[in-house]
């Protein structure tokens, strides 16, 4: 639990500035299959976004299909993301969400779909609902259930709000946490 709930801070985060560089053009390290221009907007098959976060730990991001409107509305909407963040002591984050809708003017990213999952390489995963995560002010906020879990605890709850880019979270509504022995007892 102690690397799975800042975990999902972490990575929320990360899925931001992720979505803040499909929104610019001036974007290393981002692999596109196929760009198409139309008079609605610009749709790319196969964003994939590799990089690294600010303290040097490497991170990819791929979607099925990104799509950005050429109007005023400064908006990515990116489909079928996957990801992978390293965190500390090399734990690695897999990021699952089958839509996402960044705002660059507002730096807000909103998971619109729900089932939102994070796993990590040592067990634990984490399942959100409709999310919002804010890059300007570094907070989470969902309304919708959350369930984190790893072999030994299991946290529910009916919304998360996440401060301090991920380093403070507070579950909300009938906040259930389980705690699973161990065989040896200890």
């Amino acid at each position: 639990m102690r690397l799975l709930v800042p975990a999902v801070g972490v990575v929320s985060v990360v899925v931001v500035l992720a979505g803040w560089w499909f929104s610019t053009a001036r974007v290393p390290n981002l692999a596109v299959t196929d760009v198409t221009v139309t008079d609605e907007g610009i749709a790319m098959d196969a964003p994939v976004l590799r990089g690294e976060d600010n303290e040097g730990r490497p991170y990819e991001l791929r979607a099925a299909e990104a799509f950005q409107s050429l109007s005023v509305d400064p908006v990515v909407l990116m489909r079928s993301l996957e990801g992978v963040l390293t965190l500390d002591d090399n734990e690695q984050a897999f990021l699952r969400a089958p839509q996402a809708r960044f705002d660059s003017e507002t730096n807000v990213i909103r998971f619109e779909e729900g089932d939102v999952i994070i796993r990590l390489s040592s067990g634990g995963q984490a399942f959100l609902g409709v999310s919002t995560v804010n890059l300007e002010n570094g907070t989470l906020q969902s309304d919708e259930p959350v369930r984190i879990a790893n072999d030994d605890v299991t946290l529910n709850a009916g919304g998360v709000q996440g401060f301090d880019g991920g380093e403070r979270l507070l579950f909300t509504k009938g906040v259930r946490m389980v705690f699973t022995p161990t065989q040896d007892g200890a």
